[in-house]
């Protein structure tokens, strides 16, 4: 699994999904008893697996290269050198001093 993907420790639930009285083969619907897909064959229902998420090698790379950049000298070089970068920097800068403001305090 990627390192840039976290998985959930808790599944949002659906309640009361009963299958319809006819189906057409292909049809999917959500089981509200094992909390999964299920698709119509013709003749019964069957659970679909749940799916791997993934990502690209070159994804990785992608966010790994961006993360580097945030650290260290080189994203004050590109806000200097591109005042669009300068600026979202300085939006991204507000966002995080509204966040830390948002957020509960603890020492009470």
């Amino acid at each position: 699994m990627s390192k840039h993907i976290f998985p959930s420790n808790s599944q949002p639930y659906i309640g009361n999904c009963y299958p319809p009285a006819t189906a057409e083969p292909g049809a999917v619907r959500y089981d509200s008893d094992t909390q999964s897909l299920n698709v119509f064959d013709g003749s019964s229902w069957h659970q679909l697996p749940i799916p791997e998420v993934s990502m690209t090698w070159e994804a990785e790379e992608a966010i790994d290269k961006i993360i580097n950049l945030t650290k260290g000298p080189a994203l004050d070089d590109l806000a200097a050198k591109y005042p669009l970068v300068a600026e979202a920097l300085g939006q991204l800068e507000v966002a995080l001093k509204l966040c830390q403001n948002n957020e509960p305090d603890e020492s009470k």
